[in-house]
């Protein structure tokens, strides 16, 4: 199966999952359902996230600092975990066959 080269790295994982889990005929369907919950999953985030914005600023349709704070200090705690996690190398383990 030959992917284009556009075809982002995480989503090649995803679809040989796909491939191994479905008969050969039932392929098309498969990725037509796994594009479909994907497209999906995008939208009903975005709404999740109006609604969570709607909520914290009790109905207000504009964006108030004592809302944008909160979901700020997340985002940045989100940005240092992730670059945490991008510069920590684990530890070498020594094999018995090299002790």
């Amino acid at each position: 199966m030959e992917r284009p080269a556009r075809v982002p790295i995480r989503s090649l994982p995803r679809d040989a999952l796909v491939v191994d889990s479905v008969e050969e005929r039932h392929r098309g369907l498969a990725f037509g359902l796994h594009r479909a919950a994907d497209t999906a999953g995008a939208m009903l985030g975005l709404v999740i996230a109006l609604l969570a914005v709607w909520i914290a600023q009790k109905g207000g349709g504009t964006l108030q600092e004592q809302t944008f704070a909160p979901f700020f200090f997340g985002a940045a705690l989100a940005l240092v975990a992730a670059v945490t996690m991008a510069l920590w190398k684990p530890p070498v383990r020594q094999s018995a066959e090299s002790s």
